[in-house]
């Protein structure tokens, strides 16, 4: 018995060794290429790029909406030499879309900006170019602008498209009030097509192209493990980001697609003009198997190397502070130039938003920019009739007021307001004040009612520029929390004003 048990010992032994040996091979010979880089210092070096990279890149890179995928219509488009490929705007958004890039002193002479002639692409005819919070001007599609100062920011937008229509919807009068409308007209772009550029040419006083890239970006699934928006961390926006309250560490997970190298970081700590929101004060990032990168952060801009490079799909970044914490931006190093790491959830997000609200009483300016344009008149009395009450002498008006209107909310999140009003006062003295407001920033769905109608929490930036007696004022409202939320045909903007939405 013990013979036996002995030889079934070793066969059953053999075997087993046997089939490990077979189990092996068949796997060295089908999963060669299979590695974990982050246990082999061999596969360090084929994923880390070779630098430094000798391209110029600016710090902050933004753009009012973006087409997916980004690897296919992303701002690097607009550099890589070829009049068929571009930027893309989200599709039907086109005339007032814009792009922007942030440098931290770019010496060019000139600019060329080609836009991609197709079809497929909105026609855009008109370009208005700010270079460092000026308007440089307004050119032709096909611009080629001289250049005669570092630029630390450039701004481009459309400012018109084809397809743009406009109708005089029918109002009635309250006859009963000396208040009368003169004339109202509303326009939109039928049109579904994106703005795209295909080529922003940088050229030196000898005609050279300078080698001016836009940040890459590598798509990731960003993890905040917050209410916070992913989209808020990488939008090139210092004036948006992450925060949180009363917490003393938090972990924010970052999963790429294909292993991917960080050999530096760059954080901007804080969001600006919002010091209330606190600071990080260390951040630790770490991957499976390697030892972690811990560096303490100052308020503003950081940049930390690793003392050992890291390549993984998966990073773990630990926020630790004794306060509240928040940050605007983060930038990886992948050996030769810093990139972006874009959240996956982006394109998902927008089709969400733009789907659920459909049938609410905000989709004629969801992702489609409207303009409208109206008068009323105030009469010195009610028993004025008029079949048009556009031209009427000043001696028979109390006063008027005249609005005109330009809006968007995109599915992205962000919305932009621009409203033009003049104020006319008559009498013994005549009083004519103009206020110009733009009002942008970031909103969501507060409340969404069965007939429709909706309740917007908005975050605003409010620019308001008043002119009257040859004084002009400019007054700035950051970060203003409002609510906005629809009546009738109309969106109420909590004290700025009244938006015809539709009719």
């Amino acid at each position: 018995m013990r013979k036996i048990h002995y030889r079934h010992r070793v066969l059953l032994t053999s075997v087993f060794i046997l089939s490990g040996l077979i189990i092996s091979r068949c796997g060295t010979k089908n999963n060669n290429r299979i590695s974990i880089p982050e246990l082999d210092s061999m596969d360090y070096k084929a994923y880390i790029e070779k630098g430094p990279d000798s391209s110029i890149y600016p710090m902050h890179q933004r753009v009012s909406s973006q087409r997916e995928p980004v690897s296919e219509f992303g701002l690097q488009q607009l550099f890589d030499g070829n009049d068929n490929t571009g930027w893309f705007s989200e599709s039907g958004l086109h005339a007032g879309e814009w792009i922007e890039f942030h440098f931290s002193a770019l010496q060019a002479a000139r600019l060329q900006i080609l836009p991609i002639d197709s079809f497929i692409v909105a026609r855009v005819s008109q370009l208005e170019v700010t270079l460092n919070d000026s308007i440089s001007g307004i050119y032709p599609a096909n611009a080629n602008i001289p250049l005669s100062f570092p630029i630390y920011k450039i701004k481009i937008r459309a400012i018109d498209a084809d397809g743009l229509n406009s109708v005089k919807p029918p109002f009635q009068q309250d006859t009963t009030s000396t208040t009368r409308i003169a004339y109202m007209t509303y326009a939109s772009h039928y049109n579904s097509r994106s703005f795209a550029l295909a080529e922003l040419k940088f050229m030196d006083n000898n005609n050279q192209l300078i080698p001016v890239k836009a940040i890459p970006v590598r798509k990731a699934k960003i993890n905040m493990w917050s209410s916070t928006d992913s989209r808020l961390i990488t939008d090139g926006n210092s004036h948006t980001g992450w925060n949180v309250k009363d917490r003393i560490e938090h972990k924010i997970n970052l999963a790429f697609e294909a292993f991917t190298p960080v050999t530096r970081i760059a954080l901007w700590n804080g969001i600006e003009n919002k010091p209330e929101l606190g600071f990080v004060q260390k951040v630790i990032l770490s991957i499976a198997g390697r030892p972690e990168a811990s560096f303490t952060l100052k308020p503003g801009y950081n940049e930390h190397i690793l003392s050992s490079p890291m390549v993984s799909r998966l990073y773990t970044l630990r926020l630790l502070s004794t306060k509240n914490m928040s940050f605007s931006e983060i930038r990886l190093f992948d050996g030769a130039r810093y990139y972006i790491p874009y959240p996956d959830s982006a394109a998902v997000k927008s089709k969400r938003m733009f789907d659920s609200l459909q049938t609410s009483m905000l989709s004629p300016v969801l992702n489609h920019r409207i303009y409208v344009k109206d008068r009323k008149v105030v009469l010195l009395s009610d028993t004025v009739r008029r079949t048009d009450y556009s031209d009427l002498p000043i001696s028979m008006l109390q006063g008027a007021e005249t609005n005109e209107y330009e809006a968007v909310f995109r599915s992205n999140g962000t919305f932009e307001i621009l409203r033009y009003q003049i104020s006319e006062q008559y009498g013994k003295q005549i009083r004519i004040a103009e206020n110009h407001y733009r009002i942008t920033g970031f909103w969501e769905p507060l409340q969404i009612f069965s007939n429709g109608h909706i309740t917007l929490q908005i975050t605003a930036d409010i620019q308001i520029i008043h002119s009257e007696n040859s004084q002009t004022n400019v007054r700035h409202i950051k970060h203003q929390l409002l609510t906005f939320r629809t009546e009738g045909h109309s969106l109420l903007l909590d004290g700025y004003g009244r938006l015809q939405l539709t009719y």
